[in-house]
């Protein structure tokens, strides 16, 4: 008689058994697993939307008050406010601006370093123009 119909004809053992529990719980716990990181990017998606939604709204916001401040500060509507609260204000004429002259560079580095070779330190007269330092603090001397 054939050997391998009386080999199959007996009963399913206690190892197959086993080896199909595993299968199933690894295929089981692999689906899991899927389904929590497909759940997972969906959520991190959601919240993406939802910051850009805040972002493009914060920024259409921020548009809106720099075209308010840019109105604000406009000479037009500076001039309308100062006739509207009455304040008898007036442009200055060219003859009252004083402009400075900014001293030169040369100027700059040589009183810079006339005052670091000072001997005497921050409390001397600085390099005699009538001016103390006390202190880290400037003081006029008449």
């Amino acid at each position: 008689m054939n050997t391998y119909h009386q080999q199959t004809s007996k009963t399913i053992s206690v190892g197959w058994f086993i080896r199909c529990g595993a299968v199933f719980l690894v295929v089981g716990a692999a689906c899991v697993g899927y389904l929590f990181q497909k759940e997972s990017l969906h959520k991190k998606a959601e919240e993406v939307e939802k910051l850009e939604r805040e972002l493009r709204l914060l920024k259409r916001e921020n548009e809106l008050r720099h075209q308010a401040y840019a109105a604000l500060i406009s000479p037009k509507q500076l001039e309308l406010e100062v006739r509207r609260r009455a304040l008898n204000l007036v442009a200055p004429q060219p003859e009252d601006i004083l402009s400075l002259p900014l001293p030169s560079a040369e100027s700059v580095k040589s009183q810079a370093g006339r005052l670091k070779a000072s001997p005497s330190g921050p409390s001397s007269r600085a390099s005699g123009k009538g001016i103390a330092m006390d202190s880290g603090r400037t003081r006029y001397i008449p």
